[in-house]
């Protein structure tokens, strides 16, 4: 049995879209739970009263990792499947993936290749953020010269081309043993939104666990499609889920050191490339107000707003 938690927001047609593919897999055994973190859209409500699907309505927005939480005292599966509304899966992907953590007792997380529109494969793999990678990416160096300098978070530097055990695989699609979450807890809800999935694969990889990057189990990502609907407030989350990440995680003195780095000379750096490289003054401004609310919640209001 595998809970399948889909936590939507607006999703819109992305939504349809993914329980469609869902209710054609080959494998039946499983449960869908989608969790509407306050939608305007009435997206989930297509999928009330349908076979195999539950549909819990938030009066708010919880962020990813709570509205995850919040459904886990409904899981009774072997299996957890964190699903993004904007994927697709094919008759046979989840067939493949229980069959491979059936064959694979020592594997506690199971990934899978996606593509997006172009056909080509998203680097859904990532890596644990050391000081110096992490500074790497926040200086902007991972991009402008990625032979040199690795990225702190993606495994922008591999081509995804084969299957391996890996540190990370994406949370648009992430099977994990319920066994590993009994034992060891489920998401980190300090986080809103981004890297509460890398915080898990960090604590299953301190665990002992194995984590699986399939190639050949292959999904549709449209990618980008609903955190596209916000900008400076996407830049906000992701900048605040590093923060608490290398909170967690780092030493007190890389911590000083990386936070320093993404919250000033991060700024300047990400500051140059919209004027002057893209040349776009409202990606500027944008960026400029997600760093006020970065400064502001981290100095001030220690609150969401």
């Amino acid at each position: 049995m595998v809970d399948i938690i889909i936590v939507n927001w607006n999703g819109g047609q992305y939504l349809k879209g993914c329980i469609d593919s869902l209710l054609n897999s080959s494998y039946k055994n499983y449960h869908i739970h989608i969790v509407d973190n306050g939608s305007i859209d009435n997206s989930a409500t297509e999928s009330e009263g349908l076979e195999k699907v539950s549909v819990y309505y938030m009066k708010k927005n919880l962020g990813f990792g709570k509205a995850c939480n919040w459904v886990l005292p409904y899981l009774t599966g072997e299996h957890v499947l964190l699903l993004n509304p904007d994927t697709q899966i094919k008759a046979d992907t989840l067939a493949i993936a229980i069959k491979y953590m059936h064959s694979n007792k020592e594997c506690t997380v199971y990934g899978c290749s996606q593509v997006g529109d172009d056909g080509k494969i998203f680097r859904t793999c990532g890596r644990f953020p050391n000081l110096v990678t992490f500074c790497n990416e926040a200086l902007g160096l991972s991009a402008l010269f990625p032979n040199i300098f690795k990225n702190g978070f993606l495994q922008t530097d591999w081509d995804h081309s084969y299957s391996s055990n890996v540190e990370h695989v994406m949370g648009s699609f992430y099977l994990i043993r319920k066994q590993w979450i009994d034992e060891n807890g489920f998401l980190d809800d300090r986080y809103f939104v981004y890297l509460e999935d890398l915080d898990m694969s960090k604590r299953v990889f301190d665990s002992g666990g194995l984590i699986y990057y399939d190639r050949e189990n292959t999904i549709y990502h449209k990618g980008g499609g609903l955190s596209s609907q916000v900008k400076a407030k996407r830049l906000f989350y992701s900048l605040h889920a590093r923060h608490e990440y290398i909170k967690k995680f780092f030493s007190p003195v890389s911590y000083f050191f990386a936070s320093l780095t993404m919250l000033f000379p991060g700024y300047i750096t990400r500051m140059i490339e919209d004027i002057l490289v893209k040349r776009n003054l409202h990606e500027a401004r944008e960026t400029t107000q997600a760093y006020k609310m970065l400064y502001k919640y981290l100095f001030i209001t220690k609150q969401f707003k």
